[in-house]
Parts: structure tokens; sequence; C-alpha cells
């Protein structure tokens, strides 16, 4: 896309320009381009490259996510996990990650499963734990996410964006 070919410099020899690639995300989030959501929620996040506006990004993630796409949904439950442009929910987060797990979305399946491990937004489940844990590692290909003890420490305080 030209968005991405302008953040990046792609293969087109074209100038970095980040706010034309900006205007380029907002407008393919808004139109046709649902995968164009979290490339501008995330400028927005960052504050780098233009005002930081978390309320803004929320927005574009809810339109990405509305128009079926797995990274914006999953996106927006990780800005309710860490409270982003939107009061902080796991409970809200929740049917997020379910939607994008039953669609084969590996990090949706992940941060699920710790969501039942700790019991954060949903009661504390082992069986779906491990539903949700087999399900990351099979769309995934990996053998075992939760297999590293350190990991697991580190998402006792809840899930970090992937």
């Amino acid at each position: 896309s030209s968005g991405i070919n302008a953040e990046y410099g792609g293969t087109v020899p074209v100038k970095r320009d980040v706010p034309k690639a900006a205007e380029f995300f907002a407008q393919g989030c808004k139109t046709t381009y649902p995968r164009s959501c979290v490339p501008i929620a995330r400028l927005l996040q960052m504050g780098k490259f233009m005002e930081k506006d978390y309320a803004k990004a929320f927005e574009y993630l809810s339109i990405g996510c509305q128009k079926n796409n797995n990274e914006s949904c999953f996106a927006k439950a990780n800005a309710y996990i860490q409270g982003m442009g939107v009061e902080k929910s796991y409970t809200a987060a929740v049917p997020l990650l379910e939607q994008g797990c039953t669609r084969g979305h590996p990090s949706s399946c992940h941060n699920l499963a710790v969501l039942y491990y700790h019991g954060h937004g949903v009661d504390k489940d082992m069986t779906k734990f491990k539903q949700y844990n087999e399900r990351a590692k099979i769309f995934s290909g990996q053998k075992n996410p939760f297999k590293d003890k350190k990991l697991m420490q580190q998402q006792s305080q809840g899930p970090t964006a992937h």
C-alpha cells in the first residue's frame, strides 16, 4: 500500500514521509482497507510523528475491528487491558480476544489463555486456559508458548500486547 511504502521506505523509491503515510493509513482505515487501522492507531499511540491521541487511536481500532480485521480487534482488546484511550477493562477485552481466537489469531488465543490463567475479567479456569493455550500453539506453530517460567511470571500482572 502507498501508506506502508511511505512509512517504511518500501520498494518504490520514495522519500520516507510518516505524516503522509499516516494520511494514507487513516484514509484506508476509514474506507476499504481495514489493515491500515492498526498502523495509524500505533502512530497515534506513540505520538512520535504526530500528537499522541489514545482516544483517536482507539476509534481507528474500533473501525478496523468492525470490519473484521483480527489485528485491529487484538489491538483494541489490548487497549482495554492497558486502559489506553478507554477505561481499563479486562471484561471488555474478552469477547474481542474470543473473536480473534475463533478466527485463528494466535496472539488473541494467547492473551485469552492468560486471562483465564489469572482470572482477569473471567473466572480463573485452568481447563479454558489449556484450551486457549492449545489453540495458540496450533495457530502459531509453536510447541508451547507457556513453557517459559519467566514468561508466566511476566504475565502475572496481566497480558501484554504482542
